[in-house]
C-alpha cells in the first residue's frame, strides 16, 4: 500500500496534478485497496492479488480502478467501527461504482480535477508520500496526563502490526484513580491516516475512557489529518493543541 502511494504520487507530479487533488486521490485509492484486501482476501490464510489503474480520463477527470480475484465475505451484522472508507470514498470521489462477478470485484472510481485557480494543498501536506509504517509512543505530558504519539503511515499494514503494541502501552498505563486523567493522541507526525487509522483512533479512545480519561486529540489545522476526520465524519472528537495552548474544542 505504501508503495502504491509512492507510484501514484510519482504519475501525479508527472500529470501536473493539484496537491490537494493528488491528497484526495491517495485517500480514496487508498480505501478501494484497503476494502479490497481486507474482504477478499482477510480471511484465513487467503491471500491474492489487488490490481489498481489510474489515469487521467481527460482535462477535468481522472479514474481509478482497484479489481481483486477473491470472493468478498459476508458483510458483519455487527459492523463496529467499520464504514469510514466508504464515506471517504463517497465524500471525496465524483463516482464510485461496484462491479462484483465470478471472478472477483472491480471497484472504478472518478474525480473531478479542480481548474488551475483552485487554492493548492495547504501548508504541512506532504510533498512526497512517507513510506514508513506508524509507529506510536507513550510519554508523560503533565504529571495528570499521557500524550500517545503516533507517527508516519498509519494504514491498514501499519495498524494491524501497530494495534497490540499501542495497546498494551495505554492498558500498562494507571487508571484515573491513579493519577492519569487526561490522554492526549498526537497526530502531529502522522503522513497517512487511512480508515484503519481512525479506527485505532477510535479504539483507543474507548480503552482510554474505560480507564476514566477524557481524550483529545491533537493535529495540525489545515492538514492531512484534519481532512480525513472532516470527511469521515469524525471532526467532532474533541481537540487540544500543544502545551501551552487553549483547546480548539
Amino acid at each position: 500500500m505504501r508503495r502504491s502511494r509512492g507510484l501514484v504520487q510519482a504519475w501525479a507530479d508527472a500529470s501536473a496534478l493539484p496537491g490537494r487533488f493528488t491528497e484526495d486521490l491517495q485517500l480514496v485509492l487508498g480505501e478501494a485497496i484497503a476494502n479490497a484486501v481486507e474482504h477478499a482476501y482477510g480471511g484465513g490464510d487467503t491471500t491474492g492479488e489487488v490490481d489498481y489503474t489510474v489515469c487521467r480520463v481527460d482535462d477535468t477527470t481522472v479514474e481509478a480502478t482497484v479489481a481483486d480475484h477473491g470472493t468478498w465475505r459476508p458483510r458483519s451484522a455487527d459492523a463496529g467501527h467499520r464504514g469510514h472508507g466508504l464515506r471517504v470514498i463517497r465524500s471525496l470521489a465524483s463516482t464510485a461504482t461496484v462491479d462484483r462477478h465470478d471472478r472477483g470485484t472491480t471497484v472504478r472510481v472518478t474525480l473531478d480535477v479542480p481548474g488551475r485557480d483552485d487554492p493548492p494543498a495547504p501548508a504541512g501536506a506532504p510533498a512526497e508520500w512517507d513510506v514508513r509504517p506508524g509507529t506510536g509512543h507513550l510519554a508523560d505530558e503533565s504529571p495528570d496526563a499521557r500524550r500517545l504519539a503516533l507517527r508516519g503511515d498509519l494504514d491498514l499494514i501499519a495498524v494491524t502490526a501497530l494495534r497490540p503494541e499501542v495497546f498494551a502501552q495505554v492498558t500498562a498505563t494507571p487508571s484515573a484513580a491513579g493519577g492519569v486523567r487526561r490522554l492526549v493522541l498526537d497526530l502531529t507526525d502522522v503522513t497517512f491516516l487511512a480508515s484503519a487509522g481512525l479506527r485505532l483512533l477510535v479504539e483507543v479512545a474507548e480503552l482510554a475512557a474505560g480507564h476514566g480519561w477524557t481524550v483529545r486529540l491533537r493535529y495540525p489545522a489545515g492538514g492531512l489529518v484534519e481532512r480525513v476526520l472532516e470527511v469521515s465524519g469524525l471532526s467532532h472528537l474533541p481537540r487540544t493543541g500543544h502545551p501551552g495552548s487553549t483547546p480548539t474544542s
